[in-house]
């Protein structure tokens, strides 16, 4: 559900088991915490979303069926996985993190960490300019026009340059925090929808290089990135 669409999760359905009547409630874990300035960019998952979402959960289920494996996201594949493809698992860690963390309303910061190890994982080689790099390759990859372009490109840079503030110990100004408050839930719709393009980019390469090298060259040219969108098809089913 977290993959289908964007947004903390909210699930109006009825629990009638124990106590003998209707009432709402809240998906178990969802992660809620608000900072200051933040006003949450919650979903509810409706009747009407039911049967696409079903279709969706279906085709995932080809692409994650090894995902419960006992193996640590952070580190290298064990051996006996080498003919399963595991890249995009940590992404996907990283996104259902705060979901099931315990409500703190800091822990928004940890989101913006998380989010961009996550989109590191994905985008980037080691050694590589990681702040041009990812803009340029996710802009490449989930702009459908200039003017999601340049919002993408700015998004990323300025989000990473406060995750480097941040890390080493710096904090934001007024400007930074108003752009963190505005931005952050966008952010973290990249790396959704990034997880859900990269399955399939996974699926058609057998190597990082070989996907990045393709993103890399559909930069400046809008046939070939219309070429790579177009195969995209987890991303076409979520919502």
């Amino acid at each position: 559900m977290k993959l289908f669409k964007r947004g903390d999760l909210i699930i109006p359905l009825v629990f009638s088991y124990a106590i003998k009547k209707w009432r709402e409630m809240r998906f178990h874990g969802e992660n809620y915490g608000l900072g200051y300035g933040l006003k949450g960019d919650s979903y509810f998952f409706k009747k009407e979303d039911i049967e696409p979402f079903n279709i969706f959960r279906k085709k995932m289920e080809e692409y994650l069926k090894y995902i419960n494996f006992p193996d640590m996201p952070y580190r290298k594949k064990h051996k006996i996985m080498s003919d399963i493809d595991t890249r995009c698992f940590l992404a996907i860690h990283l996104l259902l993190k705060g979901s099931v963390e315990n409500n703190n309303p800091f822990s928004i910061i940890d989101k913006l960490i998380d989010y961009t190890i996550g989109l590191e994982s994905l985008y980037l080689l080691r050694g590589e300019d990681k702040r041009q790099n990812l803009s340029l390759r996710i802009k490449a990859l989930l702009s459908k026009d200039k003017s999601q372009e340049k919002q993408i490109c700015r998004d990323i840079k300025k989000f990473y340059d406060i995750r480097s503030d941040i890390v080493h110990g710096s904090l934001m100004d007024e400007k930074g925090d108003a752009f963190f408050c505005t931005n952050i839930y966008n952010y973290g719709d990249y790396l959704r929808k990034s997880i859900l393009a990269f399955l399939d980019l996974n699926l058609k390469n057998p190597c990082k290089e070989v996907v990045l090298k393709s993103l890399d060259e559909a930069i400046l040219n809008s046939a070939l990135r219309k070429k790579i969108q177009k195969s995209l098809k987890m991303l076409k089913l979520a919502m």
